[in-house]
């Protein structure tokens, strides 16, 4: 009697079943094919592109007693999550415990764009904990680096979403390594058509970082900016993870979790505004900043960067709106797009503008078709657009009038000429250091070095330069000619991918019938595809003139995550080894699967047999279990070493933050790395015996500064103006102790400040005068 049948039989859908469920192995057979989630009773989720079940039949009760038992609205989980979250915020603004009703609303967008993008991943359909696991993290992650940022530091931004990377990206290692021996995983889920960019990249970084002028620097990158091997390391685990962990049918969801991301940075934009622009100087921000910023930044700590990232993340409301087809949605996500672009006008960032137009382009393009069969509401959009933006001019500098005439300023001293000598330095810089550049986020520390002197004089030699505002010319400038190859070739892959795509789509679109009024799944991937490319193009021009930030550079390598996606959704494995050029057809040749579907990697769990785990399985199932628990001991030791020593850079900046003597030595005994920490103490010091050289412990006092600017300079020895005030500390302390050899460590000193900088005016009369205090003597 053969009781395949009925063993196969039993199972979750099976009433009745009572038994458990089990990871299959990916020797014992085929695994289950995957199941999509079952369709929601009250219609379709928002923006699922599937046709909604039918409803079941209504019972026939009286309708007295239907009315007698009220109940709740059927609103799925995470909205009653958002509504008591918000309800907490609001009564601890009550009783005092949060300052503002502005952070309680920015707050309650933060929970709502986290509840909702958890929600999503019933859409994305079954997975075992371990594959759920990676999921979580990274929507997580999306949903939490725009708007993470940290007023009680000094760095504010840049800091705590490098930790929060760091750590995600140890997470997803450690579930790699416990995924590998319960599951099977193996490294080829990795091929995603980028991997050997970001392997390059990674391994690349590394060598210059070993090879950098300052190689501390380079490791965790200089501090306000973050962009070092470090960074990038972690960046190549979470795209890597992304475009492994979701498959092709996720794009829908995973759009709306990058909207989702993006609202409240949205609802801080609109709150700077109000009181930028609407209510001027009205308190309703809920931070005191003290920067000189007259236009929206939200929470990317600066315009141009918040313009950078409003035109990369503007594709994926436009496409998620135009394929939602819930009308109030689909309203609502117009609004979302219409304060997007209403932001991105009061940043007055020109690059970002230029990106937009030439995304924007690229998108009508994707999205030609659409359009076409959609004339009359794309253009009623198209005129509201313009009848807002000409409202916008005309209203005066109260709105949008003196950021549209800074567009004509050319002059000495602008931002244009200030582009055009930071990208003449970092081109006479590459010149003299061809191969490996000087190191990764070192532009700060080398630049007035190669500065013009014109525009030295114009800035005066105090003016901090942080990068080459030009994300091409910093990585040769950075990284040598290598780097740049690898960032182009970063751009040049997305964009053939992603056009291969986009054609693939095209070309099978016809052939597939829509089961509803809406777009095909070729239709639906077509359109996603041409967001991914304009948002990705719309980056790459924005970085052209302006700086790498740890959050805008996620976001673009988020759209290289989900391009990678496509990529396993429409390619083989076989052919995503191998570059995009000269690659030919859509798909597989043949019956070559594509690359997500792995056969040897169970994506969700199946039901253990009527007559239970033979012998050899269970035997089987126990060495796995014990280097599960291994690697699981390995991954948590990793990441708890991680955490405590990611964390204690953003503890070591918050006490840095009080500014006292005490907190700086505190920070300086979490993070030892940080020269900035010593400048300030010696600056202090130095200050201290500049009031009172006379005093009992004046030169006690002169010693702590000289010995923290000793520091200060080991640390960072090519900054100039480092070695300009160690040399004058020690110059002061020779002085004072006549001593030859103080004095001649402080003319080293002011000759290596003025070889790194030799347009400051000032270290030459400091130089003459250590000069004669030595002939003198």
């Amino acid at each position: 009697m053969d009781l395949g049948g009925a063993v196969h039989a039993c199972g979750p859908d099976n009433p009745g079943d009572g038994h458990y469920r089990e990871v299959v192995p990916p020797s014992k057979g085929r695994p289950p094919a995957k199941r999509r989630p079952p369709q929601r009773r009250s219609g379709q989720r928002p923006g699922d592109q599937r046709a909604a079940a039918p409803r079941p039949a209504r019972s026939r009760r009286p309708a007295a007693a239907a009315s007698a038992r009220p109940a709740l609205p059927a609103w799925p989980v995470w909205v009653w999550v958002w509504v008591a979250a918000t309800a907490l915020f609001f009564l601890l603004r009550a009783a005092g415990a949060i300052t503002s009703v502005p952070l309680c609303i920015f707050l309650a967008a933060v929970a709502g764009a986290l509840c909702f993008s958890v929600g999503q991943l019933r859409d994305i359909g079954p997975a075992h904990p371990l594959l759920r696991f990676r999921q979580i993290v990274l929507v997580a992650v999306v949903v939490a680096i725009p708007s993470l940022f940290d007023p009680s530091t000094i760095d504010v931004d840049d800091l705590p979403r490098l930790v929060v990377l760091i750590v995600a990206a140890v997470l997803l290692l450690a579930t790699w390594a416990v995924d590998a021996a319960w599951n099977g995983w193996r490294p080829r889920r990795l091929v995603n058509g980028f991997q050997w960019v970001l392997v390059a990249i990674v391994v690349w970084f590394a060598i210059t970082t070993v090879t950098s002028v300052e190689p501390r620097q380079s490791f965790l990158g200089r501090y306000g900016s973050y962009e070092g091997f470090i960074l990038l390391a972690a960046l190549a685990v979470v795209v890597s993870a992304l475009a492994e962990s979701f498959d092709s049918e996720s794009l829908p969801a995973l759009f709306r979790v990058v909207v989702a991301a993006a609202a409240p940075v949205l609802v801080y934009g609109a709150i700077q505004f109000y009181g930028l622009d609407i209510d001027k100087g009205s308190p309703i921000d809920f931070v005191q900043w003290h920067s000189a910023f007259h236009n929206v930044f939200a929470s990317l700590g600066n315009p141009n960067h918040f313009g950078g990232y409003l035109v990369t993340v503007l594709p994926f409301g436009v496409v998620t709106a135009v394929l939602t087809r819930h009308r109030w949605l689909r309203v609502a996500l117009w609004g979302w797009v219409a304060l997007a672009l209403v932001l991105l006008l009061q940043t007055a960032a020109r690059g970002a503008w230029l990106a937009a137009v030439i995304g924007g382009a690229v998108l009508v393009v994707g999205l030609l078709p659409k359009l076409r069969a959609s004339a009359r509401t794309a253009g009623i959009a198209a005129a509201a657009a313009v009848v807002v933006a000409v409202a916008l001019v005309a209203g005066g500098s109260r709105f949008l009038g003196a950021k549209a005439a800074a567009l004509l300023q050319f002059g000495s001293g602008s931002s244009v000429s200030q582009r055009y000598g930071y990208w003449s330095a970092a081109l006479h810089l590459a010149a003299h250091h061809p191969l490996v550049g000087t190191g990764p986020d070192t532009y700060a520390v080398t630049y007035a070095r190669y500065q013009s002197a014109s525009l030295a004089k114009v800035l005066g030699s105090t003016f901090f330069v942080n990068s080459a505002h030009n994300i091409f010319l910093s990585w040769l400038a950075n990284e040598g000619i290598a780097g740049f190859v690898l960032i182009v070739a970063l751009f040049v892959f997305g964009l053939v991918w992603g056009v291969r795509a986009w054609r693939g789509f095209r070309a099978s679109a016809p052939s597939e019938e829509t089961a509803g009024p809406g777009p095909s799944p070729a239709e639906t991937r077509r359109y996603l595809t041409a967001a991914l490319v304009a948002a990705l193009v719309a980056y790459f021009v924005q970085a052209s003139f302006d700086v790498e930030q740890v959050g805008t550079l996620f976001t673009m390598f988020v759209v290289v995550g989900l391009l990678g996606i496509v990529n396993r959704g429409v390619w083989p494995a076989g052919a995503l080894l191998r570059t995009p050029f000269g690659l030919g057809g859509r798909s597989a040749d043949g019956d070559e699967p594509r690359a997500e579907e792995d056969p040897g990697y169970p994506v969700v769990v199946a039901p253990v047999s009527s007559y239970g785990r033979s012998a050899t399985r269970a035997q089987h199932e126990l060495r796995r279990l014990t280097v599960t628990a291994l690697a699981a001991v390995v991954g948590l030791t990793a990441v708890g070493l991680t955490f405590w020593r990611a964390d204690a850079l953003w503890r070591a900046d918050h006490e840095a933050r009080t500014g006292t003597q005490a907190s700086l030595e505190s920070a300086i005994g979490l993070n030892p790395w940080e020269p900035s920490y010593f400048q300030t103490l010696g600056e202090a010091a130095g200050q201290a015996y500049s009031h009172s050289p006379k005093a009992s412990d004046a030169s006690g006092i002169l010693q702590a500064a000289v010995a923290y600017l000793r520091q200060d300079v080991a640390l960072d020895g090519a900054n100039s103006f480092a070695q300009e005030q160690y040399g004058d500390a020690l110059a002061t302390e020779g002085d004072m102790e006549n001593n030859r050899a103080l004095l001649v460590a402080a003319l080293h000193a002011f000759r290596l400040s003025h070889q790194e900088d030799p347009f400051n005016t000032q270290v030459p009369g400091l130089i003459r005068r250590v000069e004669a205090s030595l002939d003198s003597r």
